[in-house]
């Protein structure tokens, strides 16, 4: 799950202060809605600050400042040392 909490982040922060639709990402990310829902949360939990509008989706207002797995493990080059956070 991890790697679909990245995939989540990444896909937010690619569109950083745009609202993308659950819609869009739960089909990107080929998850259910509720389960996107979920990872929001975790999200949201970890510091990360994410906005949720009625009938608009969601977007990335504000990163924490930690560093956290699903922050670095997308930007990382390595295919072998350095890739378990």
């Amino acid at each position: 799950m991890d790697r679909k909490l990245d995939e989540l982040l990444y896909a937010l922060m690619q569109n950083m202060m745009i609202t993308i639709s659950g819609e869009k990402l739960a089909r990107d990310l080929n998850v259910s809605h509720s389960t996107l829902a979920r990872w929001i949360e975790k999200l949201r939990e970890a510091g990360v600050e994410i906005r949720g509008e009625l009938f608009t989706g969601y977007r990335l207002a504000r990163l924490p400042d930690v560093l956290l797995p699903q922050l670095v493990r997308p930007r990382l080059r390595t295919t072998m040392i350095g890739r378990v956070l």
